[in-house]
């Protein structure tokens, strides 16, 4: 196979970056300023504004009232409401975690969600969307928005612990609800409803074809802007890659694309790319995938974007390998197929906060052949996806 003639596009070579030096570029990525700085195509920069610091934010509370449900201690207004002078009148309520985390998870979601238009891209877990409405009407956690200590008397002091108390025992007695527990359960009904999709849609590609040309490109951004690139400019970037699809030469022959967004603290978004060419016109795997990350790198986001060649030595990276030319017969691989059909298809409770559209597609089902198949019959009975 001879190589695509585009640009910076280049057949394998021996410098072609290391697994190790992947995962320290997609993995390892430090936090990012308010603004981060992106190469347009005309080769200026652009500065655009690092929402992830909020995403942060919305993440690090969201575990925080997990793991707030899970306690069964309440507040103590005797430990809790200290003078804030010797001999003073006026109490302030500090020094104990659990008001910390109200005080701290109400401040970042009131912020978020309702003083701001930062709201207006991001989605409230089904935690934080509880504990909203049932801490709205608490003064004191209104105050504590413009202020950190504020200041009442002893008699406040108890009114205020007592009222914190029963909002936090009214949320608590909400999450033990089935109307709780049926919306955080969504994102495993749609995780289980990809999966089948994806399971049924590669059995009708073996259905159509006897060998399949799998690969996987897993793409990302530099390490230097990876935590502060936003949803709308990676998914951006994928849609203009998938608009390559239908007329590239590297996409050639190929007969069924999927694709999941995720989302991670030191990484941020990144996608998982899985293709599937017709292998009786596809060879040579692992320098397809290779130009698919260098489209991806070089050319859809302007020298700001990574990618791993998940092809190279898949035999020895993964116990149950997938990827490279499988026959329709082939258990052991049809075996590794199923697990990354897992894989892509798992929940990302976090991707889902702050991303309005999709997280995982696959391309369109191909309808099967009806009546006796065409050519030579195959020797062996298919292996399905079970």
């Amino acid at each position: 196979m001879t190589p695509i003639d585009d640009d910076n596009l280049t057949t394998l070579n021996d410098d072609i970056i290391s697994e190790d030096a992947m995962r320290a570029i997609m993995m390892e990525a430090g936090p990012s300023g308010e603004f981060i700085g992106m190469m347009t195509a005309s080769g200026t920069t652009e500065y655009i504004e690092n929402d992830q610091v909020w995403l942060n934010d919305l993440i690090a509370v969201d575990k925080q009232l997990k793991a707030c449900f899970v306690e069964t201690r309440y507040l103590d207004v005797s430990m809790l409401a200290q003078p804030v002078a010797y001999n003073s009148d006026s109490y302030s309520l500090r020094g104990d975690p659990l008001l910390d985390t109200l005080i701290e998870a109400f401040v970042v979601l009131e912020t978020i969600f309702n003083l701001t238009s930062i709201g207006q891209i991001y989605r409230p877990s089904p935690y934080a969307e509880s504990f909203l409405r049932a801490f709205s009407g608490c003064v004191f956690l209104h105050t504590c928005v413009e202020t950190d200590t504020p200041f009442m008397s002893w008699t406040d002091a108890e009114s205020t612990v007592s009222d914190l108390n029963s909002r936090l025992l009214s949320w608590r007695a909400y999450m033990s609800t089935p109307n709780f527990k049926y919306q955080c359960s969504k994102g495993y009904r749609n995780s289980r409803e990809n999966r089948n999709s994806m399971k049924n849609w590669v059995s009708a590609l073996f259905q159509s074809h006897a060998y399949l040309q799998v690969i996987r490109v897993d793409v990302g951004y530099r390490k230097d802007i990876a935590t502060s690139v936003p949803y709308a400019l990676a998914n951006d970037h994928r849609a203009k890659l998938c608009k390559a699809f239908h007329y590239h030469p590297i996409f050639e022959n190929m007969i069924g694309y999927s694709w999941k967004l995720e989302w991670g603290q030191s990484r941020g978004f990144h996608y998982h790319l899985l293709f599937f060419f017709d292998a009786s016109k596809v060879q040579k795997d692992v320098i397809r995938a290779q130009w698919v990350g260098e489209l991806w790198s070089q050319k859809i986001t302007n020298g700001s974007g990574t990618y791993y060649n998940c092809n190279i030595d898949a035999e020895k990276n993964y116990f149950y390998n997938a990827l490279g030319k499988m026959s329709y017969y082939d258990a052991d691989k049809r075996a590794g197929l199923k697990y990354l059909i897992h894989y892509l298809t798992k929940v990302d409770e976090y991707a889902s906060l702050v991303v309005p559209g999709k997280t995982f597609f696959h391309s369109r089902t191909p309808p099967l052949p009806d009546g006796v198949r065409r050519g030579r019959p195959r020797k062996y009975d298919e292996v399905f996806l079970m």
